[in-house]
């Protein structure tokens, strides 16, 4: 009787062909994983965006109902003071919620409006121009290096 071994080892050809298998699918794997990271990561800036428009919003319509001499919806007219004034200005007071944002990458502007009707239109008649539109914009740049931008804004009233 002789005793043959059942079990065969890998050779040499069988060992260099299964490295290289896997060297050309791994990484053909990865690129997905890579991808959705990606997307996982563009997902929440876009969130974080929203949450920092839903913020300067709030704050613009605290300040167009503010009894406070420097704000209500008065200060609206000169919008450099009321963007950039070292006292009340709204970068100045929401810095440190924007801060937040910013280490994120993130960047916001603010522009305000003529006055106009509740249609979004001038009529260039005192008693129905009591609006103002407020545009805001996040901005940030992507994952694959593109800007991406979120516009939104309010429209607010005199009381």
């Amino acid at each position: 009787m002789s005793s043959r071994p059942t079990h065969r080892a890998f050779s040499l050809i069988e060992a260099v062909a299964c490295i290289v298998t896997l060297s050309i699918a791994v990484p053909a794997c990865m690129f997905p994983l890579r991808d959705a990271a990606a997307a996982r990561v563009d997902a929440l800036q876009v969130e974080r965006a929203a949450a920092l428009m839903a913020a300067l919003t709030d704050t613009i319509l605290a300040d167009a109902a503010s009894a406070d001499g420097a704000l209500g919806f008065g200060a609206f007219a000169n919008s450099n003071l009321y963007l950039h004034s070292a006292r009340a200005g709204l970068h100045r007071r929401i810095q440190p919620i924007t801060d937040v944002y910013a280490e994120h990458g993130l960047t916001y502007s603010v522009s305000i409006g003529p006055l106009v009707s509740a249609t979004g239109v001038a009529t260039g008649d005192p008693d129905r121009d009591v609006y103002r539109w407020i545009g805001l914009a996040a901005r940030w740049r992507t994952s694959k290096g593109t800007d991406a931008e979120l516009a939104s804004g309010v429209m607010v009233c005199a009381p």
